[in-house]
Formats: C-alpha cells, sequence, structure tokens
C-alpha cells in the first residue's frame, strides 16, 4: 500500500504534467505568464501578479477564457477585491487562477 508521502508526490508529478500542458497552450495563445503553486493534493493555482488593475484583469481574462471557465467568483481580502476562476477537471486537475486588485471593496482601508 502507497504511503501517504508517495501519493502526494504522484499527484503533484501529474499535477506538473497538467501545468507543462497549459504553459504551451498558453504560450501558444500569447498569454502572459502567471506565478504557479502546485499544492500537495495536486491542485494547481495560478496568481496573476503583473503591473496595474487593469493588466492583472486582463491576464486573469485571458487565463480565464484559456480554461473555459464561465463564472468567476469576487471576493474581498483585505478590503481589496480579488477574482478566482477555477477549472474543476483540467485532465483530473483542479486549476484555479486569481488576481488580487488593488480596487477596493466597499470603501474598504488599505
Amino acid at each position: 500500500m502507497a504511503s501517504t508521502r508517495d501519493l502526494m508526490y504522484a499527484a503533484q508529478l501529474r499535477t506538473a504534467d497538467v501545468l507543462a500542458g497549459l504553459l504551451t497552450a498558453a504560450d501558444d495563445a500569447g498569454l502572459p505568464p502567471l506565478a504557479w503553486t502546485v499544492t500537495t493534493t495536486g491542485a494547481l493555482v495560478g496568481h496573476s501578479l503583473c503591473g496595474n488593475d487593469e493588466q492583472r484583469r486582463s491576464e486573469f481574462e485571458a487565463w480565464r477564457k484559456l480554461l473555459d471557465v464561465p463564472r468567476i467568483l469576487e471576493y474581498s481580502e483585505d478590503g481589496r477585491l480579488a477574482l478566482q476562476a477555477t477549472a474543476d477537471d483540467v485532465r483530473g486537475c483542479r486549476v484555479t487562477v486569481i488576481a488580487h486588485l488593488d480596487e477596493l471593496v466597499n470603501g474598504g482601508d488599505r
């Protein structure tokens, strides 16, 4: 029987393969790169870190379309707007893209 550690590594290796495919597709489509995290459970999280709010929105939207996610989640984090799109099954992997904006929500403080 495989140990928890072995299962985590196997999940991360599968996810790294999914990420490689996504990066190839994104490069072919001319998308800007994201900062990626591979979780211990084998999920992928991409963060839009470029420039200003307009650039991060544009980057987020391009990746949302590549992942074919029709709906986004908007929420407040530290009084600022955050955008999140999650594709539950990209070749067996959950992929989330997040953009944190400087735009304040409901008059929040920075």
